[in-house]
């Protein structure tokens, strides 16, 4: 068996300043800070999130992390082809460094949840931190190699797949769609199994990392 990280969502309760894996508030940078802009629209996307990428995936011994952004954070009718990351509506940004480097700062286009307290239903912005569990997965095979199993072997293989995570296999809706040679999966997100507004077309969202850690993308397919 493989293995990866589940990950479960809790509202932060006050605002994160430190490098650690999140989703929502303000990024906490490494190195310089930047606004990544959609390609249609030339507004600020939207941060989804930061993840510290595991030791075995980093390109070298330092801290690194991933930080996620998408146009309106998938809703914005302007710009809605955020699922390829060709088309100019999303971006990973790498940074590695220390933890004593790491500088919070204030950016434009935050994510959002929604929340029905103390008056009518709104959206405003928000922040979970993830609580993170091991799992034992099967290891990847190729569309064609599961082709060759009994179809009973073969659903329990793609279903060890699925779920929020850091690293494993990823779970495809459709085809294999792999954005560099040699990529690993960094994340995957299920559309409606996570407490934020990121619109995935009720799919699986993917960060991948380049072989040598130093690019990566984010799609999804649905």
């Amino acid at each position: 068996m493989a293995s990866s990280t589940t990950l479960d969502f809790v509202a932060a309760r006050s605002p994160v300043t430190t490098p650690v894996t999140k989703f929502g508030g303000h990024p906490v940078w490494l190195q310089a800070a930047c606004v990544p802009t959609s390609r249609r629209t030339g507004e600020p996307m939207t941060f989804i999130g930061q993840v510290v990428v595991p030791p075995e995936l980093a390109p070298d011994e330092r801290l690194c992390i991933a930080y996620l952004f998408m146009t309106g954070a998938g809703f914005d009718e302007r710009a809605m082809e955020t699922w390829s990351p060709s088309d100019g509506e999303t971006a990973v940004v790498l940074q590695s460094g220390a933890a004593t480097d790491a500088r919070p700062a204030t950016y434009p286009s935050l994510l959002t949840h929604w929340v029905d307290t103390d008056g009518p239903r709104r959206e405003v912005a928000c922040e979970y931190l993830v609580v993170a569990s091991e799992a034992n997965e099967h290891p990847y095979r190729t569309a064609e190699s599961l082709d060759d199993l009994p179809d009973a072997d073969r659903a329990r293989i793609i279903e060890s797949w699925r779920g929020n995570k850091i690293g494993g296999s990823p779970y495809w809706i459709q085809d294999e769609e792999f954005p560099f040679p040699g990529a690993r999966l960094l994340l995957q997100l299920e559309d409606g199994t996570f407490p934020f507004n990121l619109n995935l077309g009720t799919g699986v969202g993917y960060v991948f990392l380049s072989e040598d850690s130093r690019s990566a993308a984010l799609l999804w397919q649905c």
